[in-house]
C-alpha cells in the first residue's frame, strides 16, 4: 500500500489548487435561518450558523 500515506506537502498543494480555482470575490454570505431552502445550492453562495455541538 505504498503511495496511500498521508503527505503534508502534497495535501497543502491540493488544498492550494482547490482554493485558486474558487471564485473567492463572487461568493455571498448569507445568515442561515431556521426555514433556508438548502436544496440546490449555488456554489458562490454560503450561509453563516450559529450552533452549539453536545
Amino acid at each position: 500500500m505504498a503511495g496511500r500515506n498521508w503527505n503534508k506537502e502534497r495535501a497543502t498543494k491540493r488544498i492550494d489548487a482547490k482554493i485558486e480555482g474558487l471564485p473567492l470575490k463572487a461568493i455571498e454570505i448569507k445568515e442561515y435561518v431556521r426555514d433556508t431552502d438548502l436544496s440546490n445550492l449555488a456554489n458562490t453562495v454560503a450561509y453563516r450558523a450559529d450552533g452549539v455541538h453536545l
